[in-house]
């Protein structure tokens, strides 16, 4: 019983591995064209199923491997699982920018910690947000306290 389970788990690796070298030929016909064919879009799936179904094979094998050593595969799975799960809600939060606000930011041309490059009021000798001393002169001005 032991033996099939390794040799599933070898047999899923094994697919994986072949999964994942479709992908790299993907990407690397997808780079290497000329002019590069990134929007093309069987391409562009064929390199998503390829990668999608190694990572299925990863799994797959990690199972069959953690049933042939002994390990119950369901709590295998739920650990491999859950690092993954975070890792998927990480990808998938919305994007926080915020277009104006960057520009808005950007054409700021007053005083700047020398630090971390936030916006200081003039005559700030400390930056409130990272509490570096910002040196004696604003503009060839002297800071008065």
């Amino acid at each position: 019983m032991i033996t099939k389970y390794k040799q599933q788990a070898n047999q899923s690796f094994v697919y994986m591995t072949v999964c994942f070298v479709i992908g790299l030929v993907c990407v690397a016909t997808a780079c290497l064209s000329n002019p590069p064919i990134f929007l093309s879009v069987t391409l562009a799936i064929v390199t998503v199923l390829a990668f999608s179904f190694a990572v299925v094979f990863y799994f797959r094998g990690c199972s069959f491997w953690a049933e042939a050593k002994g390990y119950t595969s369901v709590v295998f799975l739920a650990a491999i699982f859950g690092l993954v799960g975070v890792a998927i809600l990480l990808a998938l939060l919305p994007d926080e920018s915020n277009p104006a606000r960057l520009a808005e930011e950007e054409s700021y041309t007053g005083p700047r910690c020398v630090d971390c490059n936030s916006r200081i009021a003039p005559g700030m000798r400390i930056c409130p947000k990272c509490g570096w001393t910002q040196p004696a002169q604003d503009l060839g001005k002297p800071i008065t306290a």
